[in-house]
């Protein structure tokens, strides 16, 4: 893994050079952040004294995906800029200021009394990305037709039915699947799958937690190429996971959601959000589609099984975060002890 690494450092650090040649004014930081990504490698520095990143690719199509989505969403204010990039291997953007969300949260940047604003912020934040509409499948690259960084499909619903049917085929698989908990959750979100056409469809932001704050102020979503065709409860979903002891309030930053688009959200949609947090871990359960849930696949089931009790665990913790706004005993009788 280390010589891996080394050798993702030097590609991108001669990509940026010349870059840098070509194009004078941008410089590179002499002291770069501690991580500096896992598929891709980000490196800090400046164009004429303003901050910016240089983010190197060793996927063209992650390249595309997120040059697109940073476009798509440029107007809303609530991503880096786009300065420049290298075809298939690099862009340069803005760097956002202040630190994420979960350093702010752990090292008392954000104290209690002011969780509850910044959730109300990247509650409104999280609405302005849902109210940009899905981008057409016509000419030109368009993550609604191109995306293939992980197993997805054009269409929210198939994606969720490849999932679902590999969440089953694990039960069978593993034993440690075979719990009530996780046999119910198929089950909501089998209930989900249906009311996906009538959902309103966006282009859903999965990392949602990759986001910088300031002094308690949302500065913006940063790692968009994960971006891809969702539902408006898919990007919600994801948000759970952000809320809970120690981290954001939900009731605040659901407020300030509805806030921005002016919509209260129904029950029938609190219990599609909660279907497509656990829709999330299934999504990793899965091994971002490398798993199909069979038996044969050795290696995936281990890496599975191995990472199963962190997901089923916030699978259960985003049912308590929305226990007040759905009847968990109705779909989740495995949880009445948590009531």
């Amino acid at each position: 893994m280390a010589d891996w690494r080394a050798e993702l450092v030097i590609r991108s650090d001669a990509c940026i050079a010349r870059f840098i040649e070509k194009n004078p004014g941008y410089a590179v930081d002499a002291v770069q952040p501690e991580y500096r990504g896992g598929t891709n490698m980000v490196t800090f520095g400046t164009f004429r004294a303003q901050p910016v990143v240089f983010k190197h690719y060793y996927d063209s199509s992650r390249w595309a995906n997120e040059l697109f989505c940073l476009n798509h969403f440029a107007h809303t204010g609530l991503v880096p800029r786009v300065l420049a990039s290298v075809e298939n291997v690099l862009i340069v953007m803005a760097r956002l200021r202040g630190q994420d969300i979960w350093a702010a949260l752990a090292d008392g940047k954000v104290g209690p009394e002011r969780v509850g604003e910044l959730s109300a912020g990247i509650g409104m934040a999280i609405g302005g990305l849902v109210l940009v509409p899905v981008p057409p499948a016509g000419a030109g690259y368009s993550p609604v037709r191109d995306f293939r960084v992980i197993k997805c499909s054009p269409d929210p619903a198939n994606t969720v039915r490849w999932y679902l049917a590999a969440g089953r085929r694990a039960r069978e698989s593993a034993e440690v699947y075979r719990v009530p908990f996780f046999a119910e959750s198929l089950a909501l979100l089998e209930r989900e799958l249906s009311r996906i056409p009538g959902r309103r469809w966006v282009l859903f932001h999965e990392d949602i937690s990759n986001q910088r704050v300031e002094d308690g102020v949302f500065r913006g979503f940063y790692d968009l190429e994960m971006c891809r065709p969702g539902t408006e409860e898919m990007q919600l979903g994801v948000a759970v996971d952000l809320c809970g002891p120690g981290r954001l309030d939900w009731d605040r930053l659901i407020a300030g959601y509805e806030e921005t688009v002016h919509r209260t959200l129904s029950a029938d949609q609190y219990l599609a959000i909660l279907a497509m947090e656990h829709f999330y871990h299934l999504i990793r359960i899965c091994r971002w589609g490398n798993w199909d849930g069979s038996p044969g696949n050795v290696s995936g089931m281990n890496e599975s099984v191995a990472e199963s009790a962190t997901h089923l665990s916030q699978m259960k913790e985003a049912c308590r975060t929305l226990a007040h706004r759905i009847d968990l005993a109705e779909w989740f009788p495995s949880l009445r002890s948590h009531r």
